[in-house]
């Protein structure tokens, strides 16, 4: 029904989007001021005799400029939810609504809010969805969404796609709205909304949009990259260490275990070691003896690489000490040149260097004793070679204990070093934790 109503009777909606009724309003203020009002605007009678302007609100703000007193309108018997499906269809059929307006009409028809926007879940599409599905923006299959798109005359693909632009911060809302970022561009922007913290995702998009400007493609790859990389320091975060520690309670108790065999190895050692070669060599490895290992895994020690080296160390100068093997290098040169000598005694009854007459028996004795002391130098000799042996099993046994040990409380240490990292991003973030 068409009626004159007084200007002062009129009241805007609270479902238009943000300033759209003082967009172009100059412009449209001039036009009533010269030609008057051509087209109706369309209204719904509300309580205290005044009515709600269902469409033409800009053209309501230009009549109030124009200091017009009274308005033409067609007034319709509508519920509220009826008169927000109206505004939206005639807002759509004159084409005045951009993306971000739809976004906004989806949002407030659809009852969310903030908090369905940063969340890192993706829309659900169960028919009866669950609590924690309700916390996120519902998608196309959504019968919420079924039902607005019926109503509206509007694809439930569109719905969704505009719904995430919510999250879109306002400096880049600027861009949108003067055309100079794409939809499509601002459809890859706003899924950083999953790293759930708004401030967070706010600074990821602008980053990323000045990174990778209006590029669709280049936006989809680093949005991509920002959300499995924050995706994995969330799961870092929730990562339990327990089993590390527990490998590396295990290892150090093996790694006891075995310094008892150790220091039998030392004490063995030290034995061993022919009296030839000196106390220095005996000394090496007895500040080893009975030293305390730490229970707790996160003490400081570092002395079994120390003794591992140590263990290398006396190796090579085992095996580079030639004191034992010149004696007895020398020791065999005189026996050999004692048995030349016994058998030119044996047929000419004396010594072929001097002359000097010997019984057989007599210069047997002398050969033995020889043999006697050669016998002993290459005893030790033989001990030198045991003990570089013992040497040995002690450098490899020092070398697995402290190896198996220490590999695990690297791995600790790195997922410690991880999980702290990612923590530390989520107090920034807000919730990797």
């Amino acid at each position: 029904m068409l009626q004159e109503i007084e200007i002062n009777k009129l009241m805007p909606n609270d479902y238009n989007p943000p300033n759209r009724a003082s967009r172009n309003i100059d412009s449209l203020s001039s036009s009533l001021k010269n030609d008057g009002q051509i087209a109706t605007i369309t209204v719904r009678p509300v309580s205290g005799g005044k009515y709600e302007i269902v469409d033409g609100t800009r053209r309501y703000e230009s009549a109030k400029r124009s200091a017009l007193k009274k308005m033409l309108c067609n007034v319709l018997e509508l519920s509220r939810d009826e008169a927000m499906d109206y505004n939206y269809i005639a807002n759509k059929e004159t084409e005045l609504d951009s993306a971000m307006d739809q976004a906004w009409r989806f949002f407030e028809r659809l009852g969310l809010e903030e908090a369905h926007l940063f969340t890192a879940r993706y829309h659900s599409e169960k028919s009866s969805p669950s609590e924690e599905a309700k916390k996120t923006i519902p998608g196309k299959k959504a019968p919420e969404v079924q039902s607005l798109a019926k109503r509206l005359g509007e694809s439930p693909q569109i719905i969704e796609n505009r719904l995430p632009l919510m999250a879109l911060p306002s400096n880049l809302v600027k861009y949108l709205e003067k055309g100079e970022m794409a939809i499509g561009s601002a459809e890859e922007l706003v899924r950083l909304r999953l790293l759930e913290d708004k401030s967070v995702a706010h600074e990821e998009m602008l980053k990323t949009w000045k990174k990778c400007g209006n590029s669709p493609s280049d936006l989809h790859v680093s949005v991509t990259a920002t959300i499995e990389d924050y995706r994995r320091a969330k799961e870092i975060a929730k990562q339990d260490l327990k089993p590390y520690e527990d490998q590396v309670k295990d290892r150090l108790q093996k790694f006891k275990n075995a310094f008892i065999k150790i220091e039998g190895l030392i004490e063995e050692f030290q034995n061993t070691l022919p009296d030839e070669l000196g106390d220095d060599f005996k000394e090496r490895f007895s500040e080893y003896i009975g030293i305390d290992i730490p229970d707790d895994i996160d003490a400081d020690w570092a002395w079994p690489s120390e003794l591992f080296k140590h263990a290398d160390r006396v190796s090579a100068e085992l095996t580079r000490d030639d004191r034992l093997a010149s004696h007895l290098s020398k020791f065999q040169a005189r026996r050999n040149d004692l048995q030349v000598n016994r058998a030119y005694i044996k047929d000419h009854g004396e010594c072929r260097y001097c002359g000097t007459s010997f019984q057989l028996a007599q210069f047997d004795k002398k050969l033995g004793k020889v043999q006697v002391e050669m016998d002993e130098v290459r005893k030790s000799d033989d001990a030198r070679a045991s003990a570089a042996n013992i040497n040995h099993k002690l450098r490899n046994a020092v070398r697995d204990a402290w190896s198996d040990y220490s590999s695990a409380k690297k791995a600790l240490d790195v997922a410690r070093k991880k999980k702290e990292k990612a923590l530390d991003r989520g107090e920034k973030g807000g919730k990797t934790t």
